[in-house]
Protein backbone atom coordinates (compact mmCIF):
# COMPACT_ATOMS: atom_id res chain seq x y z
CA UNK A 1 0.00 0.00 0.00
CA UNK A 2 1.11 3.42 -0.31
CA UNK A 3 2.60 5.36 1.94
CA UNK A 4 0.17 7.92 3.39
CA UNK A 5 0.59 11.45 4.77
CA UNK A 6 -1.97 13.12 6.84
CA UNK A 7 -2.36 16.63 5.62
CA UNK A 8 -4.29 19.99 7.24
CA UNK A 9 -5.10 22.35 4.53
CA UNK A 10 -7.14 25.39 4.95
CA UNK A 11 -9.77 26.51 2.57
CA UNK A 12 -9.44 30.78 2.52
CA UNK A 13 -11.04 31.36 -0.82
CA UNK A 14 -12.93 34.40 -1.20
CA UNK A 15 -15.68 32.36 -3.18
CA UNK A 16 -16.92 31.18 0.54
CA UNK A 17 -16.90 34.29 2.06
CA UNK A 18 -20.26 34.71 2.59
CA UNK A 19 -20.42 31.07 4.16
CA UNK A 20 -17.34 32.18 6.06
CA UNK A 21 -19.47 34.82 7.09
CA UNK A 22 -22.73 32.63 8.26
CA UNK A 23 -20.36 30.27 10.21
CA UNK A 24 -18.71 33.76 12.03
CA UNK A 25 -15.24 31.73 10.82
CA UNK A 26 -12.06 32.98 8.65
CA UNK A 27 -11.58 29.95 6.77
CA UNK A 28 -11.83 26.14 7.20
CA UNK A 29 -9.07 23.80 7.87
CA UNK A 30 -9.49 19.84 6.46
CA UNK A 31 -7.65 16.92 6.94
CA UNK A 32 -6.67 15.71 3.70
CA UNK A 33 -4.24 12.49 2.82
CA UNK A 34 -1.58 12.33 0.55
CA UNK A 35 -0.49 9.39 -1.20
CA UNK A 36 3.54 8.85 -1.69
CA UNK A 37 3.57 6.00 -4.70
CA UNK A 38 6.96 4.24 -4.72
CA UNK A 39 9.04 4.20 -8.59
CA UNK A 40 7.50 1.21 -9.58
CA UNK A 41 7.44 -0.64 -12.93
CA UNK A 42 4.46 -3.53 -13.18
CA UNK A 43 6.11 -4.57 -16.24
CA UNK A 44 9.01 -5.80 -14.23
CA UNK A 45 6.79 -8.31 -12.10
CA UNK A 46 4.93 -11.30 -13.43
CA UNK A 47 1.17 -10.64 -13.86
CA UNK A 48 -1.96 -11.45 -16.01
CA UNK A 49 -4.51 -9.35 -17.98
CA UNK A 50 -7.97 -9.37 -16.40
CA UNK A 51 -10.91 -7.47 -17.77
CA UNK A 52 -12.43 -5.13 -15.38
CA UNK A 53 -16.22 -5.74 -15.19
CA UNK A 54 -19.27 -4.21 -13.81
CA UNK A 55 -19.24 -4.55 -9.95
CA UNK A 56 -15.91 -5.68 -9.76
CA UNK A 57 -13.90 -3.98 -6.73
CA UNK A 58 -10.48 -4.80 -6.07
CA UNK A 59 -11.55 -6.84 -2.72
CA UNK A 60 -13.33 -9.54 -4.63
CA UNK A 61 -10.10 -10.08 -7.10
CA UNK A 62 -8.05 -10.50 -4.30
CA UNK A 63 -10.45 -12.57 -3.20
CA UNK A 64 -10.66 -14.76 -5.73
CA UNK A 65 -6.92 -14.78 -7.11
CA UNK A 66 -5.35 -14.86 -4.20
CA UNK A 67 -8.11 -16.08 -1.56
CA UNK A 68 -7.06 -13.30 0.81
CA UNK A 69 -9.30 -10.00 0.51
CA UNK A 70 -6.86 -7.88 2.60
CA UNK A 71 -4.49 -8.03 -0.37
CA UNK A 72 -6.64 -5.60 -2.45
CA UNK A 73 -4.12 -2.95 -2.19
CA UNK A 74 -1.94 -5.12 -4.31
CA UNK A 75 -3.91 -4.78 -7.29
CA UNK A 76 -4.39 -1.28 -6.66
CA UNK A 77 -0.75 -0.33 -6.55
CA UNK A 78 0.24 -2.63 -9.34
CA UNK A 79 -2.28 -0.59 -11.24
CA UNK A 80 -1.54 2.98 -10.00
CA UNK A 81 -5.22 3.15 -9.10
CA UNK A 82 -5.98 3.48 -5.40
CA UNK A 83 -9.52 2.86 -5.78
CA UNK A 84 -12.46 0.90 -7.30
CA UNK A 85 -13.88 4.09 -8.91
CA UNK A 86 -10.52 4.56 -10.57
CA UNK A 87 -11.07 1.29 -13.16
CA UNK A 88 -13.36 1.25 -15.85
CA UNK A 89 -15.79 -1.44 -17.27
CA UNK A 90 -14.29 -2.82 -19.96
CA UNK A 91 -10.38 -1.49 -18.79
CA UNK A 92 -8.02 -4.09 -19.23
CA UNK A 93 -5.72 -4.39 -15.91
CA UNK A 94 -2.99 -6.19 -14.41
CA UNK A 95 -3.17 -8.72 -11.54
CA UNK A 96 -0.11 -9.51 -9.79
CA UNK A 97 1.11 -13.07 -9.77
CA UNK A 98 3.16 -12.84 -6.39
CA UNK A 99 1.36 -10.50 -4.31
CA UNK A 100 3.63 -11.24 -1.63
CA UNK A 101 6.26 -10.44 -3.33
CA UNK A 102 4.92 -6.89 -4.04
CA UNK A 103 3.95 -6.44 -0.71
CA UNK A 104 7.68 -6.47 0.42
CA UNK A 105 8.41 -4.11 -1.94
CA UNK A 106 6.20 -2.05 -0.84
CA UNK A 107 7.27 -2.40 3.07
CA UNK A 108 11.09 -1.06 1.91
CA UNK A 109 9.25 2.50 1.37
Amino acid sequence: MPKIKNLTRTNNSELYDDLFDQRGVRSISYDSLQAFYIDFDPDDHASKDYVWRRNDTMIRLAASHYKNYSLWHIIGFFNKKPTDHHFKVGETIKIPLNPLHIQSIIERY
